[in-house]
């Protein structure tokens, strides 16, 4: 479908509940609109109030095929008994293998995904257009419409959502598999435009035909499971008397109207008045701001727009004088005052004089210099979470002073009327800016103002984001200064005040989620960053998914706030959501996305000892109880063969396993598994086993708790003005509804980790890289000996978000006994999650691995994108082969008990002999520290057998250097016994 500055009310036909639209979206319906319309047979219903015991059943069908087919576990939400689809098929995700770096690449996946799967989603892709592909929060919306026989099928779409990475977990279908109608039209477009003009009171000398006549097949649903198709003309009429943009239907074979519905979007009759207005409505009273994006003329220079800030800068223009003119115009409004002259400010600036552009009453009416700031107000709103979004970032017309009262509408263009009625003039109350500026974006989001009041909705919610304050329209009425017409702070509920409810009633009931939802989260974050992420939420709700009706927008929101393409595990904010949806009677929309068997489980640390490994997990089930007797952990160590082990019921809803016989160094991957008694079952991860838990036996493992050798700008070579490396408890900051800098490290018991800026502020743009690159340097870690060694790390690094999305370079590298730098990995992958990274060391060096240090850099290199990067719990893992440790002679035989004797000498210059004793074969460590606790090296890490042994200590630390003259220890570990015993240096 071509997408046209004005577009029809859509809805969809799919949803069969829709509200058909014959109200025009607005605070109150245009008295004129009744009398002409032409009703759909289905009105104001979605497909969540036609569920029956047959529909649930198709929908449990439909989840089981895809559980077969896809793996983990699914849901439909909404089956839609007129197209016999899934209208919502959730789940936990299944991986596709691509990154979905282009438009191109996730339309052919999408493609390909319906290709192999027609049966679940009940659609043929050689009949689908691409509709659009929307983007954002880290996630890929790819939306297609139907067609038959190359024409459009009134919204008939098919939806996938995926991650950037290619996650597939939410998908849709409104796809209809029986249309049978003639394509072929028996009249022409020109014969279906008189019909549409002949029944409507036409004016030939005012009145007009906008746009194109169009040919499309408008599926006309007649009850809950009955739809007929009529192939029809759309043609939009434009009258002045009654006013309206009538989109008429007309049936290509029999000349009958099926369907016509007013385009013009009024604003209701609300609000107070006085005769100043300041930011909001007129009932604040004046105040001076900045003038921002006006266009300002200078004699001789040209014309220049003004900055944020109300800035301008023409240029050079010599010394002197020149004339300065300025009009209420700039890139996102045109401003036109239909009941006077324009405004206009003249005046002379001298050069190298500031010099100030002025608009107020002796230029300038109250509405003029109100719609214009209140347009860039949400031009600027929205830069917040979708930089660069077209409709904000285009110019729209706004008309003032209309000579007519009590009311506001949109039609492509936003219209205010002037004072009178006992009703203020709405161009001066900023609130209803927003809310018939939120018409056009509703539109341009989804082609229709939607069902149930969805437009007047969301329209209202705009304005309470900007004014911050609940009630719209405030000062409506003249002397009316403390109401307005709706109220979004409601206790107003679904489905009771929503169907059958008129629309500007009824959209109160979305803006109320909309509007609990933001203050639950100002109460979690603060008032800028809830505000923020709550527009952030139902802007991308809407965006990715387009939702045509309430319940579908709740549904949407969840989809939006989601961090992993896995809905089993519920998203970041889902009891903040849960409740807002709660408060307005959406319970059966958020509780349990996903029925059946639920596995919460948090994989251990990892560690750098041998011993037992219990694992811990919650599986609970929503429709059975828990099968004790199934429940088990499936392990692997170092890519061997997998094991099963059961877990045991440690009472509740708790079940527990240990893993056994597990020595240092060891990779275990493992899953979780539950069942209950009706067979439903679950894992975790839920891709198992594609995708598994992890955890090491380490030789060496680094939490970074402390700060310990760990180094910043080693080589001097950095100039990152801020953000550079620090140690410390990370800061949480987000971008819109995406996490930039996380809260939390990724130790489980643990706070602290390596992150590029912990200083304090108010925002992501605070705490971010700027200006240059900023390196941090490992310890030195001793393999020498080493037959094979591998590194691995968590990192985390965002840098898609911002002004430059994607610009900059993560990089990590490697060097062995101070040789030249390699890389471990160089790339502009943004991952805003904490991701496990191993290298190979043995591949890289062979088996000279030597003394291995690690440098990791992260820089904004002028781009001004936000960029961060963490680095936690660090691990060795090395066969270290043969340990320089003699068999201590003088001593046969096994000894009677363990033991740990004094060096000799002690004290020493420069070395000194360590024996020890085991009785039985084990794992052993045989380690320095110093006095602080600190590690300074290690002796003997390895497993031996019984009986005496001699290694002998250099007075080195593990990266070779000397240490200083003083106290330090001995200890001996083994799986039974530890042992500490006392030495000195003295040079």
């Amino acid at each position: 479908m071509s997408r046209q500055p004005v577009r029809v009310l859509v809805f969809t036909f799919a949803l069969l509940m829709v509200s058909f639209v014959g109200e025009a979206p607005a605070f109150v319906e245009a008295p004129q609109s009744g009398e002409f319309e032409i009703r759909m047979p289905i009105h104001d219903y979605t497909v969540y109030e036609y569920q029956t015991s047959a529909t649930f059943e198709a929908g449990r069908q439909v989840a089981a095929m895809a559980t077969t087919e896809l793996g983990g576990r699914w849901n439909v939400v909404g089956w839609n008994p007129i197209t016999e689809t899934p209208h919502n098929l959730l789940g936990s995700g299944i991986e596709t293998g691509v990154v979905l770096s282009s438009d191109e690449i996730a339309e052919a996946t999408a493609r390909d995904f319906i290709s192999a799967h027609s049966e679940l989603l009940g659609a043929d892709v050689s009949d689908l257009t691409l509709w659009d592909i929307r983007r954002g929060v880290g996630k890929v919306a790819v939306h297609f419409n139907q067609t038959y026989h190359g024409l459009e099928v009134w919204e008939s779409r098919v939806k996938l959502l995926f991650t950037d990475y290619g996650r597939l977990f939410a998908m849709g279908s409104d796809f209809h598999r029986d249309i049978d109608v003639n394509p072929r039209p028996f009249l022409s477009a020109a014969q279906a435009t008189d019909i549409a003009k002949n029944d409507l009171p036409f004016n030939i000398s005012t009145d007009r035909i906008d746009g194109e006549v169009e040919l499309l097949v408008l599926p006309v649903p007649y009850s809950a499971d009955d739809v007929g198709f009529h192939l029809v003309w759309r043609v939009r009429v434009r009258t002045e008397d009654p006013l309206g943009i009538w989109v008429s239907h007309v049936d290509a074979h029999t000349g009958e109207i099926v369907w016509r519905y007013n385009d013009i979007h009024f604003l209701e009759y609300y609000g107070d008045a006085t005769s100043e207005v300041q930011f909001g409505t007129y009932c604040n009273g004046v105040g001076l701001e900045p003038c921002r994006y006006l266009r300002v003329s200078v004699d001789g220079l040209g014309t220049v727009t003004t900055d944020v800030n109300g800035l301008w800068n023409a240029g050079e223009g010599g010394t002197g004088t020149r004339d300065v003119s300025a009009d209420l115009y700039g890139p996102y409004v045109d401003l036109n005052n239909q009941g006077g002259a324009e405004a206009l400010f003249n005046g002379t600036a001298t050069a190298g004089e500031a010099f100030t552009v002025a608009f107020d009453d002796g230029n300038a009416q109250h509405d003029e210099r109100d719609v214009f700031a209140a347009v860039n107000d949400v031009h600027d709103f929205f830069e917040i979470f979708d930089p660069g979004y077209g409709y904000s970032n285009t110019r729209i017309t706004a008309n003032v002073s209309l000579n007519s009262t009590c009311n506001a509408y949109w039609d492509g263009t936003i219209n205010f009327f002037r004072e009178g009625g006992g009703c203020a003039n709405t161009g001066e109350i900023q609130g209803i800016v927003h809310h018939e500026f939120g018409h056009g974006v509703q539109d341009d989001l989804l082609g229709t103002q939607g069902s149930q009041g969805l437009g007047e909705g969301n329209g209202d919610f705009l304005a309470n984001l900007i004014t911050q304050e609940s009630w719209g329209g405030r000062g409506f009425f003249l002397g009316t200064c403390t109401t307005g017409p709706r109220n979004s702070d409601n206790d107003l509920r679904y489905p009771e005040d929503v169907v059958g409810q008129e629309i500007h009633y009824a959209g109160q009931v979305i803006a109320g989620v909309h509007w609990d939802l933001m203050v639950l989260l100002q109460n979690l974050y603060g008032d800028e960053t809830g505000m923020n992420l709550s527009g952030s939420l139902w802007h991308y709700c809407r965006k990715l998914y387009t939702p045509t009706n309430q319940p579908d927008q709740v549904v949407a929101i969840f989809l939006a706030d989601d961090d992993d393409g896995n809905l089993d595990n519920g998203t970041p904010h889902y009891d903040l959501i849960c409740e807002a949806g709660t408060n307005h009677g959406f319970e059966d929309y958020c509780p349990e996305i996903i029925a059946g068997v639920v596995v919460s489980h948090i994989a251990p640390d990892s560690r750098d000892t041998n011993g037992d490994q219990v694992l811990t997990a919650t599986i609970v089930s929503t429709e059975s109880d828990i099968d004790d007797g199934l429940a088990r952990v499936t392990y692997s160590v170092n890519g061997g063969s997998f094991v099963d082990i059961p877990m045991t019921n440690t009472g509740g809803d708790e079940f527990s396993a240990t893993i056994t016989g597990v020595e240092v160094p060891a990779e275990v991957d493992y899953y979780v598994y539950g069942e209950d008694l009706l067979g439903n079952s679950a894992t975790h991860p839920g891709g198992a086993p594609a995708e598994l838990n992890n955890f090491d036996y380490a030789n060496a493992y680094d939490p970074i708790e402390l700060s310990g050798d760990w180094s910043v700008n080693d080589e001097g070579t950095d100039d990152a003005t801020t953000g550079t490396w620090e140690w410390g408890d990370p800061e949480g900051t987000t971008y819109g509804s995406a996490v930039v800098q996380p809260e939390d490290d990724h130790t489980l018991a643990g706070v602290n980790c390596w992150v590029t800026g912990l200083l304090a502020g108010s925002g992501a743009g605070t705490y971010d890289i700027d200006g240059g690159s900023t390196s941090l340097y490992s310890p030195m870690y001793n393999l020498s000996g080493a037959t094979e060694a591998r590194v691995k790390y968590f990192r985390y690094y965002t840098n898609d978000r911002g002004n430059n999305p994607g610009s900059d370079t993560w990089t990590v590298q490697v060097r062995n006994d101070g040789g030249a730098w390699s890389n471990i990995e160089s790339n502009d992958d943004n991952q805003n999650m904490w991701q496990n990274v191993r290298y190979d060391l043995s591949a890289q060096y062979g088996a000279g691995i030597g003394n291995v240090e690690l440098k990791f850099i992260a820089g904004d290199t002028g781009s001004n994108s936000l960029v961060e990067a963490l680095v936690d719990d660090v691990r060795i893992l090395a066969n270290l082969g043969a340990v320089d440790v003699e068999i201590d002679a003088s001593l046969p035989g096994v000894p009677a008990k363990l033991y740990l004797a004094d060096a000799m000498p002690n004290p020493f210059n420069p070395r000194t002999t360590i024996k020890y004793g085991l009785t039985d074969r084990s794992s052993v460590r045989l380690q320095i520290f110093d006095v602080s606790g600190r590690l300074v090296t290690s002796l003997v890490n390895t497993r031996q057998a019984p009986g005496h042994y001699a290694v002998a200590w250099d007075g080195t630390d593990s990266s070779g250097r000397a240490v200083s003259s003083g106290v330090y220890y001995s200890r001996l570990t083994t799986e039974t016994m530890q042992i500490v015993r006392k030495l000195s240096i003295l040079k």
